[in-house]
């Protein structure tokens, strides 16, 4: 026969359940974490209150609800979005709230005094899952498990459980705490997001082969321009300048115009397909970061363009260059290359280019300043010189392709930086890259 006091546990434990569950429940969210940590919470605070009552003085029969204990009954019994119910030590449900109503669908007066396993699926049951659970719980204290459910309507739906036994002061076992969440709404959210992610993922995918298929075009046709559209073009360069060489008394002074006409043409259009090449490059290359020494780096660009700064009588003063950063070799020589470039270039006629090349260091970032006394770059420009074929200046009055600082960039956030700059008409021009520290990038591995 079943203790006659009873019904009067579930009264009093509620007492205890809400101090630590109604706290909780304040801040519950939409996340099963949090479903979960409440869910045990309530369980807890349900065990806690009975072994509580065990220990009152005085015989079951002599406890009665005080006016406290009938209102917090009152409050857990209008929980709408937990099932909180407990069991006799058979596996009789004992006492069933709202909140069991409403997520089991079985009304009080039809599920007391019923056995556990009438809410559980008849594949469950024959599996054993309700004894297997209680025989866990009473073994292990808890057990919490996330299963499919049926409700008295036959509907089925994912709820997380937690069943807690309850042992009294001699340890002998009292009955079982559970509560249920019911996660279906959830489970089809997360299975929508699921189905999202692995459509997003196909379309991915689809893209990268497209890509794939339009980068073996484009290397194919930079390979073709490389070789067959540069061979004729050195060939016309090479017999203009044997021209100029062999027949340039005969020429006259408008033939030989025509001949320096060609050479340049020649060199710039040869120019244009080498800074293409190399933009397309960037695009398709592996890139392997290392630790690179900017001073050598710098050093290694003036040395490349030494020709150019000679005859443009270029001062350079880069002795305040200092510190690695986490860069490619051949991609950070092409990007300080371009920017001196730039520099030797965009000088007032007539005025002997000064360039300082300094570094300064950012919050784990290394800065490279390469700063002229040209023409400078008025402020609505800034952006658009880094674009390709952007020029403000026609190439009979300043030469160059228009990729050049479109390479800058690309290269720069290759390599995992920025790159940009600071001007004025008439001041001069200060560009920039920044790019990762060396030695900042160990420091964070390392940890």
């Amino acid at each position: 026969m079943k203790p006659a006091y009873f019904r009067y546990l579930w009264a009093a434990s509620t007492l205890l359940a809400f101090v630590g569950g109604l706290a909780a429940l304040r801040h519950v969210t939409h996340t099963m974490k949090a479903s979960i940590t409440l869910s045990a919470g309530i369980i807890a605070s349900l065990g806690g209150s009975l072994l509580y009552l065990f220990q009152r003085k005085g015989a079951p029969r002599q406890w009665r609800r005080s006016e406290r204990e009938r209102q917090y009954h009152v409050m857990v019994d209008s929980i709408q979005d937990y099932a909180i119910f407990m069991l006799y030590p058979d596996g009789t449900v004992a006492t069933w709230n709202k909140g069991a109503e409403h997520v089991e669908g079985y009304q009080s007066s039809e599920i007391v005094g019923r056995p556990y396993f009438t809410l559980f699926t008849g594949e469950d049951r024959l599996r054993r899952v309700p004894q297997a659970m209680m025989e866990s719980a009473t073994r292990n204290g808890r057990v919490e498990v996330e299963q499919w459910r049926r409700r008295k309507d036959g509907s089925e739906f994912c709820a997380n459980i937690v069943l807690t036994a309850i042992r009294d002061p001699n340890g002998r076992l009292a009955g079982y705490t559970q509560v249920t969440r019911d996660l279906t709404e959830r489970r089809r959210q997360q299975e929508e997001l699921e189905r999202r992610v692995l459509e997003r993922t196909r379309e991915v995918e689809e893209a990268n082969q497209k890509l794939a298929g339009a980068n073996s075009t484009l290397e194919a046709f930079a390979s073709s321009v490389s070789h067959d559209v540069r061979a004729p073009l050195r060939a016309i360069h090479g017999l203009a300048v044997a021209l100029q060489e062999d027949f340039g008394e005969q020429l006259g002074p408008t033939g030989t115009m025509y001949a320096e006409k060609i050479v340049h043409s020649a060199k710039g259009l040869d120019r244009l397909i080498e800074d293409l090449l190399a933009l397309s490059c960037m695009d398709r290359m592996s890139i392997e970061l290392g630790s690179i020494s900017l001073r050598q780096a710098v050093n290694n660009a003036i040395s490349h363009l030494s020709e150019d700064i000679e005859q443009s009588g270029a001062r350079i003063n880069a002795e305040h260059v200092e510190g690695s950063v986490c860069a490619s070799a051949p991609v950070l020589l092409q990007i300080i290359s371009n920017l001196l470039s730039n520099a030797l270039k965009f000088t007032a006629a007539g005025v002997r280019p000064d360039i300082i090349i300094r570094t300064q260091r950012l919050n784990g970032r290394i800065r490279l300043w390469v700063e002229d006394k040209g023409i400078g770059v008025a402020p609505e420009h800034q952006e658009k010189i880094f674009g390709v074929f952007e020029r403000l200046h026609g190439s009979e009055k300043y030469e160059g392709t228009g990729i050049g600082l479109a390479i800058v960039r690309h290269g720069a956030e290759r390599l995992g930086g920025q790159a940009g700059i600071v001007s004025q008409p008439g001041q001069g021009s200060r560009f920039w890259i920044e790019l990762n520290s060396a030695s900042e990038m160990r420091t964070l591995n390392a940890a």
